[in-house]
Parts: C-alpha cells; sequence; structure tokens
C-alpha cells in the first residue's frame, strides 16, 4: 500500500456514495483538497478518514491502517507498522481481512485483546507452509505470548521441532499423550509420549495472527 493506491481506495470508497462536490458541501474539505487526496499522493488526515467511514459505511480501523501503511513510516520504521497493526486489532469490529486470532476450531475468530498490549512478553513467527490452513494462511506471521501456563487443550502454539518455529494445535491424548494437529488434514498429527511430551519445547501460545491485505 502506498499513497497512490491509498489515494485509488478512498476515491472508490467515496465515489460509491457521492460526489466530490457533495463531500465537500458536508465536510470543511475543499474539493481540491479532496481530489487532492485521492489522485494527488496527499495523505488524508483521521478527521477526513473519520467522515469518510461515516458516509461509505466503511471500516474505520482499517482506514487508519492503510493510511499509516502509505505513510513515512512503512519503509524505514516497520515495527511501528507492526505496533499498529496489533493496537488496531484490539478495537472492536471485524477485521477478518488482515488480523484474526484462531483461538478455537477452525475458522473461528476471536481476540484476545489483553494479550496485545504486552509487547515484553510476545515475539513473532511466519508461517512458511500450509499445514494450518485454512486456520492460518501461508505467509501469515503470528504473534505468541512467551509465559510457563500450562497447556491448553484445542489450543494454537508456536513450537520449535526440528529447528523450525511450527505453529500446531495441541490436543491431549490418552495416558499423558500429547497429540500436535495440523489443521491442513494433508499433514499428518504427531504422537508424543507423555515422555516425549516434557521434552517438547513450547515458545508460546498465538495470540494474534497478521495477514497481508489484498
Amino acid at each position: 500500500m502506498d499513497a497512490e493506491k491509498f489515494g485509488e481506495l478512498i476515491f472508490q470508497l467515496r465515489e460509491s456514495v457521492l460526489s466530490r462536490a457533495e463531500m465537500a458541501r458536508l465536510y470543511p474539505w475543499h474539493v481540491n483538497t479532496i481530489l487532492a487526496y485521492e489522485k494527488q499522493g496527499r495523505l488524508p488526515d483521521t478527521d477526513y478518514l473519520a467522515a469518510l467511514s461515516y458516509e461509505t459505511k466503511s471500516d474505520y480501523v482499517q482506514l487508519i491502517r492503510q493510511r499509516v501503511q502509505a505513510g513515512i513510516l512503512a519503509e524505514e520504521h516497520p515495527n511501528v507498522i507492526g505496533w499498529v497493526e496489533a493496537a488496531t486489532a484490539a478495537i472492536p469490529g471485524e477485521h477478518p481481512s488482515y488480523v484474526t486470532a484462531p483461538d478455537c476450531e477452525p475458522g473461528h475468530m476471536i481476540m484476545e485483546r489483553a494479550a496485545l498490549y504486552d509487547p515484553e512478553h510476545k515475539r513473532c513467527a511466519e508461517i512458511d507452509d500450509d499445514a494450518m490452513e485454512p486456520t492460518l494462511p501461508a505467509g501469515s506471521v503470528v504473534q505468541y505470548m512467551v509465559d510457563s501456563t500450562p497447556l491448553q487443550d484445542g489450543k494454537l502454539y508456536a513450537l520449535a521441532l526440528n529447528d523450525r518455529t511450527v505453529i500446531r494445535r495441541v490436543q491431549f491424548g490418552f495416558e499423558g499423550e500429547l497429540l500436535l494437529v495440523a489443521d491442513n488434514r494433508k499433514f499428518e498429527t504427531l504422537h508424543l509420549t507423555k515422555q516425549q511430551a516434557t521434552r517438547l519445547k513450547v515458545l508460546g501460545k498465538v495470540c494474534l495472527v497478521v495477514t497481508e491485505l489484498d
């Protein structure tokens, strides 16, 4: 996302509901200012995006996020972009195109909001295969919490296996057996005995998934 693409995005949104002149009559932005936002690479302020969101019923949080991605921070300060992604994900609303927290059955999306505000204890890893699809698409970045709490049945965890960081759904079996399940049924479930499970290196519980916007 750059300024030109963002301009085209807000142009399409506004054009679907009202004309540039109508927008200027309703709000304190001149038609030339709106033109500059949409066609000349000038990035709008948050007040304009709030008005645009109201008129078009589009997702204000997503607009803010895309506006930041199109700005001067994107190339030189990607850590700030990551922080904005995590912070905006904690705001109530549905944002399935870019952030989910798969903390239940595949296809369900639940946000663990408290986990997003503890940057000292979270790490990130990129999904480099399709083992967890459709829950976690390949190329997604997961955020996991580093702690020592007991494993929870059915939850997603980042694990160190064969010198790789992988994400698997943990399930409890009989007699202390631990199952490491891939949501993509093409991948085999790994069965660990109680003794093997004690040697498993658990990196943390997945709390956030960030995927690229189209």
